[in-house]
């Protein structure tokens, strides 16, 4: 079974097209959806939020103990080959629903932290 991605609307279609060909089941958003709407559709549909939107980063707001999962991308400049090289290391590290479940994981150019 993939990962079930929601990649946030700031998220680029090089991005949303690579974790597509790497055989994730990706969902994206419409511009101008809410932060609010967006985390609904990922506890509806059981996804891990993909997203560049700091706002998901604050623990107060969006609990990832509520969450399948919550990846902000933290990487600038956001040069296209350092963000999917990023991505790369992440789902070489975790591979399945459970690593992600009731964390957050900010991505950065060379590493990632977690917080649950």
């Amino acid at each position: 079974m993939s990962l079930k991605l929601l990649c946030d609307e700031n998220i680029p279609r090089y991005v949303i097209a690579s974790l597509t060909e790497r055989g994730f089941d990706v969902k994206s958003v419409i511009r101008g959806v809410t932060d609010d709407a967006v985390a609904a559709v990922a506890q509806k549909d059981r996804r891990i939020i993909i997203t560049f939107d700091s706002d998901f980063a604050n623990i107060l707001a969006y609990p990832p103990s509520k969450y399948f999962g919550i990846v902000r991308i933290n990487i600038h400049p956001p040069f296209p080959s350092i963000i999917l090289a990023a991505l790369q290391r992440l789902f070489d590290a975790f591979t399945k629903e459970k690593d992600f479940r009731k964390k957050l994981i900010i991505v950065e150019a060379s590493t990632f932290r977690i917080w649950e």
